[in-house]
């Protein structure tokens, strides 16, 4: 004659789906983490672009001094990194900067920011892509800025169509780096307020039975 089985006590079957909770969690966590950091790392590469395109233009001209039979080297400073040599002749904190800075200043900055990126420090990261959106603005006023000092969009049509090019390619990625930092920001302010919702007890709920959490007497 076959035993019947044995009840599964509810505390055993409680701790079971506590564990599957616990493990679902922190799949989610993980994800949002890894989400996170692609976030960031997109943030970090489209900051990295300005000071990069800096560092690249003074290594050309810098081509250009040692051979300047060369046409590429007369290309890339004329025209594909024209709109970083106008940004220069109109005053403003950047172009201040850039008159004292060289080649070391810039390589310190795109330290700073894989520094930032790497702590994962969010508001470090967010304000970094704030000041590269800002420089990359600078750089399309110098770029439509006339001679009077005044804006003038039909600039665009006399001027390099590879120079009018980087400066959409800095405003479009500094602008998108932006965006995810607010974007980062909002999603993390929207989830704990949710925890918090689900952490705290509905109002006007039936109160706990008293013989559920007495404990047990013999």
């Amino acid at each position: 004659m076959m035993r019947p089985a044995r009840p599964v006590p509810a505390g055993h079957v409680r701790k079971r789906e506590g564990w599957r909770g616990a493990g679902w969690r922190v799949v989610k966590a993980s994800r949002v983490l890894w989400g996170m950091a692609r976030a960031l790392m997109a943030q970090t590469l489209g900051s990295a672009l300005v000071p990069g395109c800096f560092l690249v233009s003074q290594g050309a001209q810098r081509l250009l001094d040692a051979v300047p039979s060369s046409a590429t080297a007369w290309y890339l400073n004329l025209a594909v990194f024209a709109p970083l040599q106008e940004v220069r002749a109109v005053p403003s904190l950047l172009a201040a900067f850039l008159d004292r800075a060289g080649a070391t200043e810039f390589v310190l900055v795109l330290l700073l920011l894989a520094t930032v990126q790497l702590a994962r420090f969010r508001l470090g990261v967010a304000f970094l892509a704030h000041l590269a959106f800002g420089a990359s603005l600078l750089v399309a006023q110098a770029w439509v800025t006339d001679h009077h000092g005044a804006i003038a969009l039909g600039l665009l049509l006399t001027r390099e169509a590879s120079g009018t090019a980087l400066v959409a390619i800095l405003l479009a990625l500094t602008g998108l780096a932006c965006a995810l930092g607010h974007a980062a920001f909002v999603l993390a302010i929207m989830g704990d307020e949710g925890g918090a919702r689900r952490a705290r007890p509905e109002r006007g709920g039936a109160p706990a039975s008293p013989l559920v959490l007495a404990p047990a007497t013999r």
